[in-house]
């Protein structure tokens, strides 16, 4: 995590801004997955009512995929050279292999290693 919360800091003090936008759009994304998965494993596997616990995941999965639309429209208008582009392509990878390294280092801590070589 704190990998993830650093790269925060370089991205607030030392990339372009609309890098950074596409690298946090880029986590926003995840944001609908996540509560797809999380909003229906709680209802049909653990019994919560939709329209409780359920329903907080459902409104915010369509708030995000609602949300998700603008937000690449609108930093795609930012984004006019071929190095803003390389940039903020730079920016997304980096944000993602450090994601992805959380997820293994979660995984191993909490499944233990032969789960998470199975992940992989």
């Amino acid at each position: 995590m704190a990998a993830i919360v650093d790269y925060f800091k370089t991205m607030a003090h030392e990339l372009p801004w609309s890098a950074s936008l596409c690298a946090t759009a880029l986590i926003e994304e995840e944001v609908v997955e996540i509560s797809q998965t999380v909003g229906t494993a709680l209802v049909q596997h653990y019994g919560v009512r939709p329209e409780w616990g359920g329903m907080n995941y459902y409104v915010h999965e369509m708030v995000e995929k609602e949300e998700a639309g603008e937000t690449k429209g609108a930093i795609l208008k930012h984004i006019r050279t071929a190095e803003d582009r390389t940039v903020a392509e730079t920016a997304m990878r980096e944000m993602h292999k450090r994601l992805e390294r959380y997820a293994e280092a979660l995984t191993r801590n909490h499944l233990g290693s032969s789960a998470a070589d199975r992940v992989q």
